[in-house]
C-alpha cells in the first residue's frame, strides 16, 4: 500500500512484467513516493529477516531502497553514488557499510539479511550474471534502534527518497545464505 506521496508512484515495464517507478522530484525534501509492506522487521519482532529485490536506480544521490529506519540507522538497504561511498549499503544500528557497484539505468539484485542472534548483517548485490554477485558480511551489530518503523518501506530510508524502479520485492522471516 502507498505510504507517502502516492502521486509519485506509477507502474511501468520492469525486470519481469511490471515494476513500480518511484519518483523523487526534489532531492532536498521528502517529496518522493514510497510503499509500505505491513511487516514489522524490528529485531524484537523478527530476530532474523531477509528482504530485497530488483532495483534500477535513476538518479545519483543518497537514497533508501528498503528499510524500517526512522532516524537511527535501523535495518535497511541504502543506495549511494557518492564518490566517498559508492554502491549499496547495509545498516543496522550504525552508518551503512557500502559494497558493490551502483550502475544507474541497469537492473541490479540487492538483498539484505539480518540476524540478531549472530550479531550479523549480510548484503548481496548482483545483476543478471550470477558470476557478478558481491557479498558484504558485517559483524557490526544487527541491533537497529528498536523500534524502528513498524513497516518495511520501499523507496525511503528515514528522509532519503529513492528515484528508481523496483521489481520482484520479497521478505523472508529468516536469514538466507548466498545460495538461497
Amino acid at each position: 500500500s502507498p505510504a507517502q506521496n502516492p502521486g509519485e508512484l506509477s507502474f511501468v515495464g520492469g525486470f519481469r512484467g511490471q515494476a513500480v517507478d518511484i519518483n523523487d522530484p526534489t532531492a532536498s525534501s521528502n517529496s518522493g513516493g514510497s510503499i509500505n509492506i505491513p511487516i514489522n522487521a524490528n529485531p524484537s519482532a523478527l530476530n532474523e529477516v531477509t528482504f530485497g529485490g530488483w532495483v534500477n536506480v535513476d538518479s545519483n544521490e543518497f537514497d533508501g531502497f528498503m528499510a524500517i529506519d526512522n532516524g537511527g540507522w535501523d535495518r535497511g538497504i541504502t543506495v549511494s553514488n557518492n564518490s566517498n561511498a559508492p554502491g549499496f549499503g547495509i545498516a543496522s544500528g550504525g552508518s551503512p557499510a557500502m559494497v558493490g557497484t551502483l550502475t544507474p539505468g541497469s537492473w541490479q539484485f540487492v538483498v539484505a539479511t539480518f540476524n540478531k542472534s549472530a550479531n550479523q548483517s549480510v548484503l548481496y548485490v548482483g545483476d543478471r550474471n550470477p558470476g557478478t554477485l558481491t557479498t558484504l558480511t558485517t559483524t557490526t551489530s544487527d541491533g537497529g534502534n528498536d523500534p524502528g518503523e513498524p513497516n518495511i518501506e520501499i523507496g525511503r530510508y528515514d528522509n532519503q527518497d529513492l528515484d528508481a524502479r523496483v521489481d520482484d520485492v520479497f521478505v523472508f522471516d529468516r536469514a538466507l545464505n548466498a545460495h538461497q
